[in-house]
């Protein structure tokens, strides 16, 4: 394994991982989007609860605003990162000259279709959650 990341491009390596790390990211943003009250959040819950109230837990009358600012906030978030996964996967891509190539139209086409949907998803699935709670 070590022999075939001797013959791997600098250039190559750093570019699959910064796709891959992407990904990762935005996969997580997507999991806070949709289950950022669940236990692997908790220490974000508590640490912006004692900025933000000098509690260690959200007031009651802030949960329902909780429950809606996830969602944007994790799609947003995500649709970063998918916009840096895509940057990596298609501009950095080199030619046969070894240059980078710019974004093509279909990759760009992509990526404002899956950015747009996971923005769209985000802010519907919090309102609807926390029109739950009226």
């Amino acid at each position: 394994m070590a022999a075939r990341f001797k013959k791997m491009n600098p250039f190559l390596f750093w570019q699959k991982w910064l796709f891959n790390s992407s990904l990762l990211f935005a996969f997580a943003a997507i999991v806070f989007a949709f289950c950022g009250r669940s236990l692997l959040f908790m220490p974000y819950d508590k640490m912006i609860a004692r900025v933000l109230w000098h509690s260690s837990q959200f007031p009651a009358e802030a949960e329902q605003f909780r429950a809606f600012i996830y969602g944007p906030l994790g799609g947003t978030i995500a649709c970063c990162y998918i916009l840096l996964a895509f940057i990596t996967k298609y501009a950095l891509k080199k030619n046969n000259d070894g240059h980078a190539m710019l974004l093509s139209q279909p990759s760009a086409f992509g990526l404002l279709s899956i950015r747009a949907y996971a923005f769209i998803l985000g802010h519907i699935h919090r309102y609807t959650s926390s029109m739950l709670f009226l």
